[in-house]
């Protein structure tokens, strides 16, 4: 999106006018989910979105014969939760020389239509990421360089699709229970041709993130860290942390402010209490299955099974991650047309040229499905897992539509302690499941 003629002027105000087209234009290109309104948006009634329902299965059912006994009544006791809003921020920096008369318009248009872009990418790769949700651990031990400052850590991963390069992650060292901020430096796939190509890979980390007063963080109490093969590693904002300046990081808990994710409602935290509801008493669970198997349509078919049984509504989407759709289409290729892709040739499967067309577009544009119901790729959703839910009980809330901050009225404000500007850009969502045995999830694939 170009912009002219930008002055110290109207800064303010082409901020304003152009940064939220340009964050929902993000969202729309990284997060398929959304793009293509699988995952549904919804406006709150209110501060906050009731959750509420009643556990299954009651004492007082049963048969009678001719003038038997009744069954004694029981209380059928509703469960309630509440949803609330989750911030989503970014904060943007520019130096003061873009607001500079002597320089020419189109080179101010350049540096703040890059500013707002980079803003907008980042954006919409953190909300894609954290719908879907989800801790990682390395494959082995490795010792950061040091404790201070800029030391870095390099890991082996079975999945590197979380990361990207630039972005801070929380850090949590299990063993001392803390956590830390920390900067991705780079991320080196596994070599093509290897058993998790594309999957797998190398990431470095450095510890070079600071808080808002411009505060160091020290990673450890004393001596040099070694990270664990079962320590984690989420988005920014999972796991909460005090000041950097204490030199040892936050207790490690995750009561952050991070969206609820479909993890969370159906994959590893699936029998975990969410929006303030206690799951064993209320049964308010989602279903879940560790696989540790290839995929495979008849593994698939055989959870949908199960999950019917149990659920309210029964999944109607599905969405994987672009290695796993490969994995279907491949799978679709053998099966033809009896569980895979529509339209497909019959008893000789399809051809190759309709596996590769299909796999030519993330969303639902691939036109693939699993026993009726739609798959979606979004390449934001772990490789090694798959999530299916119903898209009428499933939905988003947003509060606030990802737009600029502006209390006091300019959209931009001068730094205190720096020459240059900062813009913040903001919104406000979080994701529900209202009923939660709706939503399922198949983890632990392998082969990939």
């Amino acid at each position: 999106m170009a912009i002219a003629d930008v002055t110290f002027g109207n800064l303010s105000g082409l901020i304003k006018e152009f940064a939220p087209a340009k964050y929902a234009t993000a969202v729309n290109m990284a997060v398929p989910v959304l793009a293509d309104n699988v995952i549904k948006k919804a406006d709150p009634d209110s501060s906050e979105v009731l959750v509420y329902g009643l556990p299954d299965g009651m004492s007082s059912t049963t048969f009678v014969e001719d003038l038997g006994d009744l069954p004694l009544g029981v209380a059928n006791t509703p469960f309630e939760g509440k949803a609330e809003p989750k911030p989503l921020i970014s904060v943007i920096r520019m130096g003061r020389s873009v607001s500079n008369a002597k320089m020419p318009d189109a080179k101010k248009a350049t540096i703040l239509d890059a500013h707002l872009e980079a803003g907008a990418r980042n954006t919409a790769r953190q909300l894609g990421r954290s719908l879907f949700g989800g801790t990682v651990s390395p494959n082995a031990t490795a010792a950061w360089s040091g404790t201070g400052a800029d030391s870095t850590v390099s890991l082996n991963f079975t999945d590197i699709s979380l990361f990207r390069v630039g972005q801070s992650v929380d850090y949590v060292d299990t063993n001392a229970n803390k956590s830390y901020a920390v900067r991705v430096q780079s991320v080196t796939p596994a070599a093509v041709g290897s058993a998790s190509a594309n999957v797998a890979g190398t990431v470095v980390f450095i510890n070079d993130v600071k808080d808002s007063s411009g505060n160091s963080q020290t990673i450890t109490d004393s001596g040099a860290v070694t990270v664990a093969v079962n320590d984690k590693f989420a988005l920014r904002g999972t796991y909460t942390s005090s000041s950097f300046s204490t030199g040892s990081g936050g207790t490690a808990t995750a009561n952050g402010n991070a969206l609820t994710s479909l993890d969370d409602i159906c994959g590893s935290g699936a029998t975990s209490d969410i929006y303030g509801i206690t799951a064993s008493s209320s049964n308010f669970k989602g279903q879940t299955v560790a696989a540790a198997a290839p995929y495979s349509q008849e593994l698939v078919l055989s959870f949908l099974a199960q999950m019917e049984l149990y659920s309210d509504m029964g999944p109607n989407q599905c969405v994987m991650s672009p290695k796993l759709a490969a994995a279907h289409a491949a799978s679709a290729g053998v099966h033809g047309n009896n569980f895979g892709i529509p339209g497909s040739a019959g008893l000789g499967g399809i051809a190759r040229k309709d596996i590769e067309k299909s796999m030519d577009k993330y969303g639902s544009a691939a036109k693939m499905a699993v026993r009726g119901l739609p798959i979606t790729v979004d390449p934001n959703c772990p490789a090694d897992k798959l999530f299916l839910f119903n898209d009428t009980t499933l939905k988003l809330y947003q509060w606030r539509e990802m737009g600029v901050v502006d209390e006091e009225g300019n959209g931009i404000r001068v730094l205190d302690d720096k020459y240059g500007f900062q813009i913040q850009i903001a919104g406000e969502c979080e994701l529900v499941a209202h009923e939660r045995r709706d939503c399922g999830s198949i983890s632990g694939l392998t082969s990939l």
